[in-house]
Parts: structure tokens; C-alpha cells; sequence
């Protein structure tokens, strides 16, 4: 079975995500920010794959720098900015790093955000009516071995 970082600052859904991913015998990590989620990944080179909140908050100020973030404009903005730039950052340091990306915001949401960033994985929108929708990409996601 795979190991999975669940990235995500929502109690509730590192909660519901956890136990339907450990149901199915994988092992769950949970970061609750930026920061927590490249200290996971640095320390567990073996986990398989990432499920990102594409807006997860930073904790200080160095964390935003550190993964390249150079001005920072307003609470939301840097929410954005700082799951993009995570995003960007593990690409680049962990290409064969799965990664499946959530968000409460539509993908055009974000696009409007950030018009320059190209997913090249799934995008899935949190919670409701399509709970068991993002169970079976995240799925699909981990058979693609």
C-alpha cells in the first residue's frame, strides 16, 4: 500500500480523508501547513503521494521566502501564493512526487488567482457532493504505479 502526505489546515477533512485512505490500507501523514508538509517530505522520501490544500497558510514570514514567495499583499492572496509556490517547489524537488490538488475554490477560482500556474495533476474541489468523486481519482492517482 502507498504512503500519503495529506497537506491540509481543515481539521475535518484530514480527519475524513485520513480514515477513508487508511480503510483502504494506505498510511496517512498529515501536515497542517507549507512549512510542516517540506519537512514531511524531506524526512519521508518514501511517501508516494501528496494531497495539497492549494491554500494552505504559511506560518512566518521565512517560510514564504524560503520557498520564493518575494512580496506578500493580503492574507488571501498569500493563502494562494503560498499553496502555488508549494506546489511549484515540490515539482521541482520531488518530480515523480504524485501529487493531487484540493481546494474549497473552483480551478478557474485559482487560475484567476494565479493565471500563469499549470496543474499537471488532478484538481479536485473539497468537500459535499463530490467526497466520493475525489476517493476514486486519488485512487486512480495511486494505481498509475
Amino acid at each position: 500500500m502507498a504512503k500519503i502526505l495529506m497537506a491540509d489546515d481543515e481539521p475535518q477533512f484530514q480527519e475524513s480523508y485520513k480514515e477513508r485512505l487508511k480503510g483502504d490500507g494506505h498510511t496517512v501523514l498529515i501536515a497542517t501547513s507549507a512549512r510542516d508538509a517540506l519537512n514531511m517530505l524531506d524526512s519521508h522520501p518514501d511517501i508516494n503521494l501528496l494531497v495539497l490544500d492549494i491554500m494552505m497558510p504559511y506560518e512566518r514570514l521565512e517560510d514564504l521566502l524560503r520557498m520564493g514567495v518575494a512580496a506578500v499583499v493580503s492574507a488571501a492572496e498569500t493563502d494562494v501564493w503560498t499553496g502555488v509556490r508549494l506546489y511549484r517547489k515540490i515539482k521541482s524537488d520531488y518530480p515523480r512526487l504524485k501529487v493531487v490538488i484540493l481546494s474549497v475554490l473552483s480551478e478557474a477560482d485559482i487560475r484567476n488567482e494565479a493565471p500563469s500556474l499549470a496543474f499537471d495533476c488532478p484538481f479536485l474541489r473539497k468537500g459535499g457532493a463530490n467526497s466520493d468523486g475525489n476517493y476514486d481519482v486519488i485512487r486512480s492517482v495511486l494505481a498509475e504505479r
